[in-house]
């Protein structure tokens, strides 16, 4: 099956509400969601919109879709997350998610990933040195990144 990784970027950002909105159009059994489950709970909480979470052990674990299931393989945020408040404490947890589905890709476990927004400074607050989503990837695939 044709995976698409999907990764929501900075938590306190729009990421997670995107995510849920883009549930209620419904995803198909081979989007996978990589962030916290309690992220998209808030989330969806917040918005007042009823989702079903599939949580996925690993990334062969079955998929399904409907109308508003998110199959999710969770990574857990490193701190507490409050939704437009950014926190550096949380710039692992976003790298983690971006690795983790750049790795899938990069083994053949999924053959797309689409990643969300990211703060530079939080990240470079939380100790990471990084330019960019495509700076990040090149390095992680071990290329020159390239911008079109």
């Amino acid at each position: 099956m044709n995976k698409i990784l999907i990764t929501l970027g900075e938590p306190a950002g729009i990421g997670p509400d995107l995510c849920v909105m883009l549930a209620e159009k419904y995803l198909t059994r081979n989007t996978v969601v990589i962030a916290d489950p309690c992220l998209i709970e808030t989330s969806a909480k917040t918005l007042k919109k009823k989702i079903k979470l599939n949580i996925l052990n690993e990334i062969d674990s079955r998929t399904h879709a409907g109308p508003s299931v998110i199959n999710i393989l969770p990574i857990n945020l490193t701190a507490k997350n409050t939704p437009g408040k950014l926190n550096p404490k949380n710039a692992s947890y976003v790298i983690e998610t971006i690795k983790k589905a750049a790795d899938l890709c990069l083994i053949g476990k999924a053959n797309s990933m689409v990643t969300g927004p990211i703060s530079m400074s939080v990240l470079n607050d939380g100790g990471y040195e990084i330019s960019g989503h495509t700076e990040f990837l090149a390095n992680i695939c071990k290329h020159k990144s390239v911008m079109m």
